[in-house]
């Protein structure tokens, strides 16, 4: 499981501080100049609350928050890889819904790939349920990076070319090569929204 975070409302539907990232979602969604951040310690959020957002909310905040809004409207990724099993899996969860709308398991791999693999299937889950109005998250900017660059560009060698893991990736990035799409990937933000809905909790 992930470490327990505290979440400071300042700003939302009702403040103060909350231990659950679903409880703190439900008040801030959709709320025009929402103000609310995670902390390690449930102290350090109750200093926080007191001494209001104007302290955590600087210049720097402001051009991250407007560069990388909050959609609730969107798909969520996250990949995991075990260390002791070799499995690697991903999933995807509708923020709006809360439930997972797509998931794969594979025998090998890496976090990255999976990453790869996830933001792909998202992409293309939202081209075939018509969710124009979507964008898509994942906390990986170097599987970002190869999907901006229509290629899996990792190390890995595995069981080499005709694996299933392999397979997939030559499918995605051929999913890439022969699709356009609008669809924004943009950077899941732990340090103020909280983990990651699809994360694992292996960390």
């Amino acid at each position: 499981m992930g470490k327990q975070k505290w979440y400071v409302i300042w700003q939302g539907t009702k403040t103060g501080v909350f231990s659950e990232w679903k409880e703190v979602e439900g008040l801030v969604a959709g709320v025009k100049g929402a103000k609310y951040k995670a902390f390690a310690t449930k102290q350090e959020a109750e200093t926080a609350l007191g001494r209001g957002w104007e302290a955590y909310y600087g210049a720097v905040k402001k051009v991250v928050q407007e560069a990388i809004p909050f959609f609730q409207q969107s798909i969520v990724v996250d990949a995991a890889c075990s260390s002791a099993t070799k499995i690697m899996e991903y999933q995807g969860i509708d923020l709006a819904t809360g439930k997972q709308v797509f998931a794969a398991r594979y025998e090998e791999g890496t976090n990255n790939i999976g990453e790869f693999l996830a933001i792909v299937h998202g992409l293309a889950w939202i081209q075939k349920e018509k969710k124009a109005d979507y964008v898509l998250y994942s906390d990986s900017l170097i599987a970002m990076k190869w999907v901006n660059e229509g290629r899996c560009k990792t190390s890995f060698i595995g069981a080499g070319n005709g694996s299933r893991i392999w397979e997939a990736i030559k499918k995605a990035e051929q999913w890439l090569a022969e699709h356009k799409f609008s669809t924004q990937v943009l950077k899941w933000q732990t340090e103020e929204w909280g983990e990651n809905p699809a994360d694992y909790g292996r960390k």
